[in-house]
């Protein structure tokens, strides 16, 4: 979120995929605890030679990257966007509204299948209006659609999504000189929208935020007056109902704004605000468990001047919360980046500076990572230009001292931050080069490679076995790839081969590691056979018959049976055929089992006559102990 921005957690990707024969394995990557993350150095994602601004964005769960900012374009701004998939380049910008009016506060929103929707607000000429565009995963962006009515100005959209993809709008509409109403609206899997809802009551309301779970439960807050003091107030949508009416949240005296809320995985609630309690700005937060929202907390000292709250929770229930608080020591001002943090379903802790004393620290963001660690960016400026810096805290720890993510020699502003459900993540940010204000990204690398490996299910003993793996990691180059065959056998690369000595199952594991040392793993099991062996049968003059296997393990036998005619075919006097393949098939016997292969002999009215000098009947198996026999039905 930046300012009055949000963002939206996804989820990850597996796929399994089983032949007869090979075994495609996709495998995530897992986190390395004793791996730290590392960023990788800042570049240009904007167009050169013109003015941007206001990034925003957005992460899926396979770690595709959307982007969007505003681009001034002669007189008025223009809403662009890019792409970025997981170890790939960066797109050429996209532009999204029409040229002519100007469009501004892009927001970002993707679910976990990649699907994308882009809002902002933009001028048709009288007023501005809530546009809309969305993006299939692996497609291209569609043509804008206003999601709010003319006639009135509609401003400060945001979106976020659940995890079935149904993307949630909110925005504030005028509906007088000094009033305005928070709508909201549904986007469907597909791209089309549902009508506006309104949300609050009457009087001046604005500032909205929104946080959908993956359940699809929704949690509304933003900014309401009636004349009086300013507070916070907010209203929920459960997942497949109607929007309950709005109720407050915040105290009724003092002046309450800047609201920020968040969801858990249960659906629990935790919003933060600043409030003027007299003696300055505090932050605040309240909590919604289950059914209504609890009494509020401050989060900050009071006596202070608290700024921008941010507030992020991570898939095991744990909360941070973050802001700037100014204060003036001997004559100087300063501002620095405060952060408290809040295991699930425990109390607040106290807040701890995470950004130098003595500095000017401003526009805060704060994440999680997928292994718990709480990630913060924001803007300083010890001495003009303003540098984006980040810092972290792992689960049960304390802030690491701060690292410079942009370059010094210039200013940099707005930054933002999202991350996917590996590990990855990313920090965007606007940044003056001397000519012109550009968009700068740098990568998170929190995770290995994800590895898709093809792994045969079966194989004999002594024949050497193809292995193949691909690695793919989101930010950094693949550092080496290595193999065990569950045999104390060992081996390197993307493609090996392997004899098995003796028969048996095992567990073939393949791991894939970044230059960093995040790793990747696959794992898939082969089953080894005996070399195939052949056995003769008696003459079968029938043109029914089953084959009878049973399996004697205790560990289940599968494999594949040829039934070869190694006799002459005759119809009566007549030669007809020598040496004939009639029939192959799978098996697959539970421990200790019998099953039977249906064993097509002839053709309707052809006889087998074995003739002397020839093999007759055989079969070639590829179960380990398997024991077999031809069963006459007619």
């Amino acid at each position: 979120m930046s300012g009055d921005r949000a963002h939206t957690p996804r989820v990850s990707r597996r796929a399994l995929a089983l032949t007869a024969a090979l075994l495609f394995l996709s495998a995530w990557p897992a986190i390395a605890s004793r791996v730290e993350a590392a960023w990788l150095p800042p570049v240009d994602i904007s167009r050169a030679g013109s003015d941007a601004t206001e990034p925003e964005v957005a992460v899926d769960s396979a770690g595709d990257v959307v982007v969007a900012w505003r681009r001034l374009e002669g007189a008025n701004y223009v809403i662009e966007t890019v792409e970025r998939p997981p170890g790939g380049g960066w797109s050429a910008p996209l532009q999204l509204s029409a040229a002519g009016q100007n469009a501004e506060t892009p927001q970002l929103a993707v679910d976990a299948a990649g699907d994308a929707v882009a809002v902002w607000s933009r001028s048709n000429g009288s007023n501005y209006i809530v546009q809309s565009a969305t993006m299939a995963a692996g497609g291209g962006w569609g043509a804008p659609l206003d999601l709010s009515a003319p006639g009135a100005d509609a401003k400060g959209p945001q979106v976020a999504v659940d995890g079935a993809g149904h993307f949630v709008a909110v925005w504030s509409r005028s509906t007088g000189p000094s009033t305005a109403v928070i709508q909201s609206a549904t986007g469907l899997p597909g791209g089309a929208w549902s009508g506006q809802v309104d949300l609050s009551t009457s009087g001046r309301n604005d500032q909205p935020q929104i946080a959908v779970d993956p359940r699809g439960d929704a949690v509304a807050v933003w900014r309401h007056s009636e004349g009086g003091p300013t507070l916070i107030q907010s209203a929920v949508r459960p997942s497949g109902g109607a929007w309950e009416p709005a109720l407050p949240v915040s105290p009724s005296s003092g002046t309450a704004e800047r609201p920020q809320v968040a969801l858990d995985a249960t659906g629990r609630a935790v919003a933060v605000w600043r409030r003027d309690d007299g003696a300055g700005y505090l932050v605040e937060s309240a909590q919604r468990p289950a059914g209504s929202w609890l009494p509020p907390v401050p989060l900050s000292a009071s006596g202070g001047n608290a700024e921008a709250p941010q507030v992020a929770v991570d898939v095991a229930g744990d909360a941070v919360a973050i802001w700037s608080r100014s204060s003036e020591k001997g004559g100087l001002s300063s501002t620095v980046i405060q952060a408290t943090v809040q295991s699930a379903g425990g109390a607040w802790q106290s807040p701890l500076d995470v950004s130098p004393a003595e500095e000017l620290a401003e526009g805060p963001q704060v994440g999680f990572d997928a292994a718990g660690n709480a990630v913060a960016v924001w803007a300083s400026a010890n001495a003009n230009p303003s540098v984006v810096h980040t810092a972290s805290r792992p689960p049960g720890g304390a802030w690491t001292p701060p690292l410079e993510l942009s370059k010094p020699d210039r200013g940099a502003f707005e930054p933002q931050l999202a991350f996917d459900a590996e590990g990855n993540g990313i920090a965007v940010w606007s940044r003056y080069n001397g000519a012109n204000t550009i968009i700068q990204a740098s990568g998170y690398d929190g995770a290995g490679p994800h590895l898709s490996a093809s792994i045969p299910t079966v194989g004999s003993v002594k024949r050497p076995v193809p292995f193949s793996v691909s690695a793919l990691d989101a930010w950094s180059a693949i550092g080496s790839i290595g193999w065990t065959f569950g045999d104390g056998a060992v081996a390197s690369g993307a493609r090996v081969t392997h004899a098995f000595a003796r028969p048996g199952t095992y567990t073939v594991t393949v791991v894939g590691a970044d230059i960093l040392g995040f790793t990747g793993a696959a794992h898939a099991k082969i089953v080894i056979y005996p070399k195939a062996s052949a056995a003769r049968h008696a003459p079968v003059r029938h043109r029914r018959a089953l084959l009878r296997l049973h399996c004697p393990s205790t560990a289940g036998c599968d494999g594949a049976v040829k039934l070869i005619a190694g006799m002459k075919i005759r119809r009566g006097k007549h030669l007809v055929g020598k040496r004939v393949r009639i029939g192959r098939s799978r098996f697959a016997i539970p421990p200790k089992k019998t099953t039977t292969v249906p064993v097509p002999l002839t053709p309707k009215g052809l006889r087998l006559v074995r003739k002397a000098g020839t093999k007759g009947l055989r079969t070639q198996l590829t179960g380990p102990g398997v024991k077999h026999r031809i069963v006459v039905l007619s």
